[in-house]
């Protein structure tokens, strides 16, 4: 039993710390994407096998504590809705490229070595002998600490369309990769500096105090 809290306690520990790590504010992403379209058109959720693969670039920033932007291109392969069967075509499939503007609200911000998040946005997507649809994705991530300023990253999202026959979801694994100043840290930096008109008052009041103390040594030598 013993051993058993301290194996929670150490675990915790690892969650919840403070990694100590600056916030930075802007970053990249790199990931594999699994693509469901099938499900949502009569399929089975739990098909895996009839998932489709694409690939993620994305960009991101911070826009204040616990907010950031993140831009995503995506490409990937999925299946054709049969309007005969009323159901994907796992038999025909077609490429498909998109753009997403998304916001992202880190519940954990500051650091920590693992950080969830929720996510929002809208974005277009251009199927390759297709039609063009607008697609509004919701969904849930979470970043697990891997280096200083890296993370590897999990989502999972759901998008709508505004198309019949394109809702669809998509999971993506991969990394992020973060660089930029801290503001915070900049802040509390700039904070603590010391006024220059103080540093001098500082200056003037030493000299005063050497000038006190020659004085003083010169009245003693007269009175010997």
């Amino acid at each position: 039993m013993k051993k058993f809290v301290c194996i929670t306690a150490l675990l915790l520990s690892y969650v919840f710390a403070d990694a100590q790590n600056p916030d930075y504010t802007t970053g990249v992403s790199f990931k594999t994407l699994f693509l469901d379209y099938q499900s949502q058109q009569g399929g089975s959720l739990e098909s895996f096998k009839d998932y489709h693969h694409g690939f993620e670039f994305g960009f991101q920033k911070k826009i204040s504590r616990g907010l950031s932007l993140a831009i995503p291109f995506k490409f990937g392969t999925v299946e054709e809705y049969n309007t005969a069967t009323k159901r994907s075509d796992l038999n025909k499939h077609k490429q498909i490229a998109s753009l997403d503007a998304q916001f992202q609200y880190h519940l954990y911000n500051g650091g920590n070595n693992i950080v969830p998040y929720l996510m929002a946005g809208a974005g277009g997507v251009m199927e390759f002998e297709g039609d063009f649809n607008v697609q509004v994705p919701l969904g849930v991530g979470v970043n697990f600490k891997a280096a200083k300023n890296a993370y590897i990253n999990l989502q999972a999202e759901y998008r709508y369309s505004f198309l019949e026959n394109r809702n669809n979801l998509q999971y993506g694994l991969g990394f992020i990769y973060l660089w930029g100043a801290k503001k915070d840290s900049m802040a509390v930096s700039t904070d603590n500096e010391v006024p220059e008109e103080d540093k001098m008052k500082v200056d003037e009041n030493k000299e005063d105090e050497v000038k006190r103390l020659r004085k003083s040594r010169r009245r003693r030598m007269i009175k010997k």
